[in-house]
């Protein structure tokens, strides 16, 4: 009976697999790559619209979402997203001088994530 159960597990997750398979079509793509740049310190909230022109793509057209952190330098700036309408805007706020490194996700909760790193040197 426990073989019989393991079987019939096994076979569920792969036929689930196959199911979810089908429905995720397209890649995502880094379309156009973030540079590394630098902000200054007394200019506050640097904004960067990953929408226009679109940093990620998918290539089926379907919609994304995003997340950021700090991989590096969390004692010199703070990152986040929001939602404008349809623009997804990071905003990057210097907290110190120095330099980080910051990570934009993208994913469509089917396909694997897509990350793009970029260096923030704050003045």
């Amino acid at each position: 009976m426990k073989k019989l159960l393991t079987l019939l597990t096994i076979i569920t997750i792969v036929f689930s697999g196959c199911t979810l398979q089908e429905e995720c079509e397209g890649n995502i793509v880094v379309e156009n790559p973030l540079p590394d740049i630098t902000i200054h310190l007394e200019d506050g909230e640097h904004t960067i619209d990953l929408s226009n022109p679109p940093v990620f793509e998918h290539t089926a057209n379907k919609s994304l979402g995003y997340f950021t952190q700090i991989i590096e330098g969390v004692d010199y700036i703070d990152s986040n997203i929001r939602e404008e309408g349809d623009s997804f805007i990071l905003v990057l706020t210097p907290r110190e001088q120095g330099i980080g490194r910051i990570q934009v996700e993208a994913g469509d909760g089917c396909l694997s994530d897509v990350t793009e790193e970029f260096q923030v040197t704050v003045e």
